[in-house]
């Protein structure tokens, strides 16, 4: 009977303790583990995703833009291999671009030749504001402003509003920049997208909404940016016809 009360008691404790471990994780508490897991990515593809669509009611005035850039980041090498993509109704531009080590860029547009060029000592983070640390810095500087879900594998950490803070926030990483509206019309559908087994960013998408007050225009911004190969990209090596057929800047 004794030993029968003994087992119960440490089934208890053990559910009792299991229940603690599972207890549901606060903002705070998601985004103190992104900053905590933040050193250990040293190597990602960030894949960026940017349309605006602004509607005045005249042709003349509208306009709708868009631009992608795909891009290897390797921090430890200091080294990138980009592609990035820019258009809008009337032109499209292309530019791949390559920094390494070396502290010599090459970069070409469209189908022009290549040029290299003196990066400098640089860290190469400093010159793509996908960079991974620049989206940590945003989420824990509007912080007070998010609230957390989660869902299998992961954790949402979302806002859903207008907050002038998180408009302010976007500015850099994504060059986000309305006129003609005012802040409290701007709304956001904010979502990030947090592994739960090492705390990285996977995604972080913006549906940005926004109306004039009197009536005459509407604006949309659609972001979208992911993170994967986290730690599991391979070298970023400038091939070796690139290198021998630049030219100097």
């Amino acid at each position: 009977m004794k030993r029968n009360i003994f087992i119960g008691f440490l089934s208890f404790v053990f559910l009792t303790l299991n229940a603690c471990s599972d207890q549901a994780m606060e903002v705070e508490d998601v985004v103190e583990k992104i900053k905590e897991h933040r050193d250990e990515v040293e190597s990602y593809n960030s894949l960026t995703e940017f349309n605006l669509e602004v509607d005045a009611g005249d042709n003349l005035l509208n306009d709708s833009s868009y631009m992608k850039m795909d891009v290897d980041i390797d921090e430890a090498d200091n080294a990138i291999h980009a592609h990035i993509l820019e258009g809008n109704d009337v032109e499209e531009y292309t530019q791949e671009l390559y920094s390494g080590e070396d502290s010599i860029g090459y970069q070409t547009e469209g189908d022009s030749e290549w040029f290299k060029f003196d990066v400098g000592d640089v860290p190469v983070t400093e010159g793509f504001t996908s960079a991974y640390d620049k989206i940590t810095a945003l989420i824990e500087s509007i912080e007070d402003e998010l609230e957390v879900e989660e869902e299998d594998d992961h954790y949402l950490l979302t806002f859903e509003g207008a907050s002038e803070d998180v408009l302010r926030a976007l500015e850099e990483p994504f060059n986000v920049e309305v006129n003609g509206v005012e802040d409290e019309d701007i709304i956001h559908e904010l979502i990030v997208t947090v592994t739960k087994d090492n705390f990285h960013i996977t995604q972080l998408t913006d549906l940005i909404t926004g109306e004039a007050a009197d009536g005459s225009g509407t604006i949309t911004i659609d972001i979208d940016q992911k993170y994967s190969d986290i730690n599991d990209l391979d070298d970023i090596v400038v091939p070796e016809d690139i290198v021998n057929s630049a030219t100097e800047l």
